[in-house]
């Protein structure tokens, strides 16, 4: 939808009642209103990135601060639950290693690492009755160096299950089912030898997919219904391997395929420019889809009108 064809007539409207407004003791005012077509609630979840550092004392400081509390609050309270769902980058660097915890054989993700921090983050979701956007991204110690490793990514595995269990013993199957459970964020733009995800763990499309694999099969080690997907590219889903990586691996189920497009300034980068290309990515999906049977969802989950929005202007 474009507002820019709308504002100016509303700002017309606005002045034009203003001056009604002075000139006079008392007015009538009527508004007939067309509804065109229904306007269907399709947008229900939003999310934020804690700022670096990324250490367990840091984002545990920065989501317990006052203006965090109170902004997520505001979300909460939306009418006719216009937010439900909150979607977290890093929350894994809240998971804090045991002294003398190191990988390798005997490394224990039940026994070596502190979960109690993102316990109490989850903690504080729920009490606002939000649903978690739960991307397994962050690298809790640095201890993860790489998922091509298989060892590496077996105590992977079993970390993530232990955080599905927590989480079910917590809120309790039910909500957990309205969970969605997603990869790494934006892996076209961090998987790579020179980024290796921010997280100092090398990455490249075939290690990315074990990485996926391995997720899906600790979450659902816990209970085999809840909801993974991804890639969650960062823009041109359709020009990265990550969407084919996903769909045509055979190991586990993906339930909904999500991606990232966002308005640019000036030419055809507006909001109509974005839904184009969310219609573009649909239709590939329903292609590349090996189980045109299954019910698998699309959706942008990072759709900014105008995506840098938090960049000063040049």
């Amino acid at each position: 939808f474009d507002f820019s064809e709308v504002i100016p007539g509303l700002r017309s409207v606005m002045r034009a009642l203003s001056g009604v407004l002075a000139s006079a003791a008392a007015v009538d005012l009527v508004v007939n209103f067309t509804v065109a077509q229904p306007l269907h609630h399709f947008w229900r979840s939003t999310g934020w990135c804690p700022p670096e550092p990324h250490t367990p004392e840091a984002i545990l400081a920065y989501v317990q601060q006052e203006s965090s509390l109170q902004n997520h609050e505001h979300v909460a309270s939306i009418a006719g639950d216009g937010i439900e769902l909150i979607r977290i980058h890093f929350l894994l660097d809240l998971i804090v290693p045991l002294q003398g915890a190191v990988m390798g054989s005997k490394f224990d993700a039940s026994r070596d690492l502190d979960y109690t921090k993102l316990v109490t983050v989850l903690g504080q979701f729920d009490m606002l009755g939000l649903a978690l956007g739960f991307e397994v991204m962050g690298n809790p110690g640095g201890l993860w160096t790489d998922f091509g490793d298989a060892a590496q990514l077996a105590a992977w595995q079993d970390m993530v299950s232990v955080i599905a269990n927590i989480s079910t013993n917590m809120f309790g199957k039910e909500k957990v089912k309205q969970w969605r459970w997603e990869p790494w964020n934006e892996p076209d733009h961090t998987c790579s030898p020179e980024r290796r995800l921010d997280a100092n763990i090398t990455c490249d499309v075939e290690s990315w997919t074990n990485y996926v694999i391995a997720t899906a099969r600790g979450i659902r080690a816990v209970d085999d219904s809840y909801q993974f997907g991804g890639p969650n590219t960062g823009s041109g889903l359709l020009k990265t391997p990550f969407l084919a990586a996903i769909l045509e691996q055979k190991s586990v189920r993906i339930d909904f395929v999500s991606w990232h497009e966002k308005g640019t300034t000036g030419g055809d980068g507006g909001s109509q420019a974005v839904t184009d290309r969310d219609l573009d990515a649909t239709a590939a999906v329903d292609q590349l889809n090996p189980a045109p049977n299954a019910t698998v969802t699309t959706g942008n989950s990072e759709a900014d009108p105008l995506g840098g929005w938090n960049k000063p202007p040049a």
